[in-house]
């Protein structure tokens, strides 16, 4: 049984599926790609099915299938959409402007990488934002990653790791030269480029090679590094001393240090060796058993007085309702109340959550545990797939050089109305963060540098502080 997932449409017998976890690799689809990303790319659509009415005709577009291992298995699609830039309703690439390449020429075409979500299948494929993963490479071999959603983004069978990794294998393979992407990734409401900062010195995306290249606001290279190492060098024993830490919510802090003290073989000094410690416990940990779901051997119990059909009706509706909470931890209360919508029999429901810890069910497997705080039992889903297969290797970027195939035209990516930019925060150049720019000096600044907050309309006229100033000081120029 192959579930299909970003596109509906009835699929031609004898089309090839390629493995998720090898695509990109030598072998998969091409022994090797060997010359620069323009060629490349053109090598790799040859194996692709040709979608000639996705996008309504107007854009060429590929079609790969790309099976995951699991129980059944599932079928994805890889589409790859080339962007012809002479028909293109925006020529100009802001990516490019914002990470600082807005001097290379424009190129001919872009490639857009697209793997679709369930929600967005049939919709825009290249102004959408809740794609799996949508990239961007320009045919010079610049590229951008513009959003990969795994679990924590909606994604229902590709953790946010395997994601980037088909994306690293893509690049890697089709010989990129440069890609950039902007850093927001978090674990429910943890900034990952924080907290792999602290741990290992770089970003979360640093396994993958990406580095510092420009940052929002001012912030350099240099402030980055020396700011990173100011917070990891801070030493545990002024966390346990801070008078800060009297409040009800910090108070536990040392007790909480003190128990991953006794965990780890070696001592710890600083805050950088806590959070390594704290990420790679999990790994450390012996797997859990993989148990499935057996509702003939659970209907044959002494407490069960239910059918196995009726026992495993009741434990998929009990995953449907699960699956509406994301992946978050949810009270045992409210996946009852959930489930009664649909299971009017409440001694069916508490029979089948007691039974449902831990074991799989479909392509879930459900997690049960009691919260240490409210001591409430709680349920959470995590994909099969995901829990089986959590494995890292370690991805190598390769840089090499390609020829760019740039427009005639003496245009450049950033374009000819490049801002002039002079904030508060040290800006010099446009980062991609929200702007307001002076109805006086034409002087661009950041709304949040200027006390304007996130969900803060932009007024019809403004005034940077420097002209308020000289106004007020000149009245009759009023």
């Amino acid at each position: 049984m192959h579930n299909n997932v970003g596109c509906c449409k009835k699929r031609k017998r004898g089309e090839r599926v390629f493995k998720f976890k090898s695509f990109g690799h030598p072998g998969h689809p091409a022994a090797d790609f060997d010359r620069p990303f323009h060629q490349n790319i053109r090598a790799l659509l040859e194996f692709g099915h040709p979608e000639p009415s996705l996008l309504g005709g107007c854009l060429p577009c590929w079609s790969f299938q790309l099976e995951i291992h699991g129980n059944p298995p599932v079928i994805i699609y890889l589409y790859v959409v080339e962007e012809q830039i002479k028909s293109s309703s925006c020529r100009h690439c802001h990516h490019c402007r914002h990470i600082g390449w807005g001097h290379h020429m424009i190129c001919n075409e872009r490639f857009h990488f697209v793997l679709p979500s369930q929600k967005t299948a049939g919709l825009d494929f290249l102004d959408h934002d809740a794609h799996l993963m949508h990239g961007v490479m320009h045919s010079n071999g610049f590229g951008h990653l513009l959003r990969a959603n795994g679990i924590e983004g909606g994604s229902e069978f590709i953790s946010g790791h395997r994601i980037m990794d088909l994306w690293d294998r893509l690049c890697t393979g089709l010989k990129a030269r440069k890609v950039s992407l902007t850093d927001v990734a978090k674990k429910a409401s943890m900034e990952l480029r924080l907290v792999h900062g602290i741990a290992y010195g770089e970003p979360w995306f640093g396994r993958w090679g990406y580095k510092f290249g420009r940052g929002s606001y001012g912030v350099t290279l240099q402030s980055y590094q020396k700011s990173i190492k100011a917070v990891r060098d801070l030493p545990l024993s002024l966390l346990g001393h801070n008078n800060n830490l009297r409040r009800a919510d910090l108070s536990q802090t040392p007790i909480i240090i003190s128990k991953y003290q006794t965990i780890t073989a070696h001592p710890m000094h600083n805050l950088a060796q806590l959070f390594r410690c704290m990420l790679e416990l999990k790994h450390r940990l012996p797997p859990d058993p993989i148990k499935f779901m057996d509702y003939h051997a659970i209907s044959t119990e002494p407490a069960c007085r239910w059918s196995p059909k009726r026992v495993e009706m009741a434990a998929r509706v009990i995953v449907e309702s699960l699956k509406k909470a994301r992946f978050k931890w949810v009270s045992r209360q409210e996946v009852r109340d959930a489930a009664r919508i649909y299971i009017g029999d409440t001694g069916l429901l508490d029979f089948v959550l007691k039974s449902l810890g831990d074991h799989v069910v479909g392509n879930h497997m459900v997690r049960r545990t009691v919260n240490p705080a409210t001591k409430v039992l709680e349920y959470c889903l995590e994909n099969v797939a995901f829990v089986a297969e959590m494995v890292e290797e370690t991805a190598e970027g390769v840089v090499v050089e390609g020829r760019a195939a740039a427009d005639e035209a003496e245009m450049v990516e950033g374009g000819d109305d490049e801002r002039y930019v002079e904030c508060a925060c040290g800006a010099r150049g446009d980062d991609g963060e929200r702007m307001i720019g002076c109805d006086v000096c034409d002087v661009w600044q950041h709304t949040r540098c200027v006390g304007m907050s996130a969900g803060e309309d932009v007024p019809r006229m403004f005034l940077c502080a420097r002209c308020e100033r000289h106004l007020f000081a000149f009245p009759s120029v009023m």
